[in-house]
């Protein structure tokens, strides 16, 4: 991954996708119980995501993501996020759709398209990274796991990076509205698996406690 963790400018802020991991699990109230409810994801693999995101499935980081009306794009590791050269691939990953054109307008819009573009066959780019062939296929289609999207970025020059949706520049600040709107309408996000998951429901007292100080 790319050694920037934030870009930002009058519009877009972006986090690389450990750094926007790291602030959610220091957020206040704590957000993995409220999120699993949120994208239907369980909780445990809320938590290994937040925690683990490269060892991570796509589908659920794409989830994640969503459930927190941001997006996951791929971009240039070298480019500026704003470049007007549209040559310069920004590329919608899974997310918020409404963020699919944040961007100036880009001719490379596909991970396979930057890949041909290099004249890489898909056979090569498996062998670089170490998969099988239909491991790139998956990729290419939004399967898979984030790890192995990270290493095929890498070699096509692109990092993996979180948008977020304007006007927010900071996790926390979505994370607050977002928390404030979940207490506001508890009937809609019920304990699930109450008496199977009894950690749930004392992660739920903790949440609701830490929200009224």
């Amino acid at each position: 991954m790319s050694s920037v963790n934030l870009l930002s400018d009058a519009t877009i802020t972006a986090f690389d996708l450990f750094e926007f991991c790291n602030q959610l699990t220091q957020v206040n109230p704590p957000c993995a119980y409220r999120l699993s409810l949120e994208t239907g994801v369980e909780f445990p693999n809320v938590k290994a995501a937040l925690e683990k995101p490269l060892a991570t499935r796509l589908d659920t980081l794409a989830k994640l993501v969503k459930g927190l009306d941001a997006a996951l794009f791929a971009v240039s590791a070298t480019e500026e996020l704003t470049s007007t050269n549209n040559d310069v691939p920004r590329i919608f990953l899974a997310g918020n759709l409404d963020l699919k054109d944040i961007f100036p307008a880009t001719e490379v819009d596909s991970l396979t398209e930057v890949r041909t573009r290099l004249k890489v066959p898909a056979t090569g780019m498996a062998k670089r990274i170490g998969v099988a062939p239909d491991t790139i296929k998956a990729l290419e289609r939004g399967g898979g796991l984030a790890r192995n999207l990270d290493r095929y970025c890498s070699e096509l020059g692109l990092r993996i990076m979180v948008v977020l949706p304007p006007p927010y520049t900071t996790v926390a600040d979505i994370w607050t509205d977002k928390a404030a709107a979940m207490l506001a309408t508890p009937s809609q996000y019920p304990v699930r698996r109450a008496n199977r998951h009894r950690e749930l429901s004392e992660l739920k007292a903790k949440f609701l406690e830490s929200a009224e100080q």
